[in-house]
């Protein structure tokens, strides 16, 4: 994630901003049929308390409904949820965010 512009009504979270975005993150998206205010929390949720990937053993999973082209919009949304929450009056931010090729990954509930 690349920030060009943060302006807020009043308070500056910037440093705080830049420290928690200065290290790439892992995005987490679920790709399951749920409310969107239910996908993005998970998603804000796995970027601060990010999953453990490792290789396991096969398992039922749910269907995927979430498209490769839904995904970009997704990381975007749980971006500004993320700085939204933050104490500073957020009024606008410009960034632009850059997503690796998408890995499909079934973890365990």
């Amino acid at each position: 994630v690349v920030f060009q512009q943060r302006e807020t009504y009043r308070g500056n979270e910037e440093k705080a901003m830049q420290a928690f975005w200065a290290e790439p993150r892992l995005f987490a998206i679920p790709a399951y049929a749920l409310p969107l205010e239910e996908a993005i929390a998970l998603g804000v949720k796995f970027l601060q308390q990010p999953l453990k990937m490792e290789a396991g053993k096969p398992a039922p999973f749910l269907p995927i409904v979430v498209s490769p082209q839904d995904v970009h919009p997704l990381a975007e949304f749980i971006v500004m949820s993320i700085e939204a929450e933050r104490k500073d009056a957020l009024r606008q931010l410009t960034f632009t965010l850059s997503l690796e090729p998408l890995q499909c990954w079934i973890l365990p509930v």
